[in-house]
């Protein structure tokens, strides 16, 4: 009979070299706030967004006065049609809903706008990082927060 040892210890000892201080170097995480996602009537608009406007805007002023990392990701649908088009079919044409280099008029600011671009209220600066992504990520996906952060912290390794 072969007995194999726990791999408890192992696992315990991973932890704690990989463990992290979380507030020892904070970034803010801004996901998806995007005209085609907050402007009313945009075609994937998600009402409540909009009600997050405001505390978005003091964190953000916030991380800037304490010159802290500031993240935004954009959602972008891609030039090829995939699977998530089926279920959302605003980004196929003719909607080309969160297309790069599409151009939508938003009716609630009298402006015609990038519809991929973060919304002018929370707009990044040149020094804050801008992840695209061609997929709908979970924000709470430990994996993707994680490369996210690293990413922050060590950008260039």
């Amino acid at each position: 009979m072969v007995r194999l040892r726990s791999s408890a210890p192992y696992i315990e000892a991973q932890k704690q070299r990989m463990a992290i201080d979380q507030f020892a170097k904070p970034a803010l995480l801004i996901v998806d706030m995007q005209n085609d996602f907050v402007r009313i009537g945009a075609p994937m608009e998600v009402p409540q967004a909009r009600d997050t406007i405001t505390q978005h805007r003091q964190l953000i002023e916030y991380f800037r006065k304490a010159r802290l990392p500031i993240v935004y990701t954009r959602f972008l649908a891609g030039p090829e049609r995939k699977l998530l088009w089926e279920f959302s079919p605003q980004l196929a044409p003719p909607t080309l809903a969160c297309h790069a280099g599409h151009k939508r008029f938003y009716a609630d600011i009298h402006k015609t706008l990038e519809c991929m671009e973060i919304i002018d209220e929370l707009a990044p600066k040149a020094a804050d990082l801008v992840i695209d992504k061609l997929g709908m990520v979970p924000s709470t996906e430990p994996s993707w927060i994680a490369h996210c952060a690293n990413w922050v912290l060590n950008p260039w390794s």
